[in-house]
């Protein structure tokens, strides 16, 4: 088998992680950086500029993975004619737009102006465009791209949130912890509810038949991703129903409850994320779409 078939998911995974953490680290900024203590603010900061350097990693990564992916092995990566051709070719585009956005924001992230913010969300929305320049989205046009967005949108504010919350939970002295998690639960009810009406009808956009959820292995795959997907929304309204109202009744405890919940999350976030690169690197769509 194709060595890249093994490479360009693990690749595609650490995109995903890199592109999800530095946007949701600063939607989790825009929602609760006022609630949040100093040093907490710091961190946050601090994910994102690590996240964007992971993202520039991952992003030449990509671009040198299309050009040995061209050539059918791994010095390809290196050929300066495979090279050529990458970038002429829209996924070795849309890498190096990524590449650009991730320098962007690792630039303006040393920055706490006004002007540093503008400057983070520019490269983020370089980083989020470059989604939808390839890949399936492109089958219907803007409808597609347009529900790819709202689904990533969703999805970083949820995934984005983990490593703050369990920064939070392992700090001494978070007292706005209760209200940050209360807060998110709120605002989860819209961004969670966007991002799977998103995620649904931009699957049956691609399919187009829930009959191939069973009849074919994209379908199968998918189906796997969306128990996945159950899964973590079930253990999130555990969060949102038991172990929030618990920092209340006992902070330590509750404390520990969520952490434990947020660590399983990231595991299942994990699972998401590489079930997202097979369907999206590795699986061709059923004939019948």
């Amino acid at each position: 088998m194709d060595i890249w078939s093994f490479i360009i998911p693990f690749l595609r995974v650490l995109l995903y992680l890199s592109s999800l953490g530095a946007v949701g680290t600063i939607l989790f900024i825009h929602h609760f950086g006022k609630n949040q203590s100093p040093t907490g603010v710091r961190y946050c900061q601090s994910l994102i500029k690590k996240s964007a350097i992971l993202g520039v990693v991952a992003s030449l990564s990509i671009f040198l993975s299309v050009a040995g992916n061209m050539g059918g092995d791994l010095m390809s990566a290196l050929d300066i004619a495979m090279l050529q051709l990458a970038l002429d070719s829209k996924a070795g585009l849309a890498s190096l737009i990524t590449l650009l956005g991730f320098l962007i924001v690792i630039i303006t992230s040393k920055s706490s102006s006004q002007s540093g913010l503008v400057g983070s969300l520019f490269g983020l929305a370089l980083v989020l465009s470059s989604f939808v320049m390839v890949g399936h989205s492109t089958r219907e046009g803007l409808v597609t791209q347009s529900l790819l967005l709202i689904h990533l949108a969703g999805i970083a504010y949820w995934l984005g949130s983990l490593m703050p919350f369990r920064w939070m939970c392992l700090s001494n002295g978070n007292e706005n912890l209760f209200f940050i998690a209360h807060r998110f639960g709120v605002l989860a009810t819209r961004y969670i509810g966007a991002l799977v009406i998103s995620g649904l009808v931009f699957a049956y956009n691609l399919l187009g038949s829930f009959s191939d959820l069973i009849n074919t292995t994209y379908g199968n795959v998918l189906l796997v991703k969306l128990v996945t997907v159950s899964a973590l929304l079930s253990l999130g309204a555990l969060n949102k129903f038991r172990f929030v109202p618990l920092l209340i009744e006992n902070p330590v405890v509750g404390a520990k409850r969520l952490q434990s919940s947020v660590n399983f999350e990231m595991g299942l976030a994990l699972c998401i994320l590489f079930f997202s690169a097979l369907l999206t690197t590795s699986l061709t769509l059923p004939m019948s779409t």
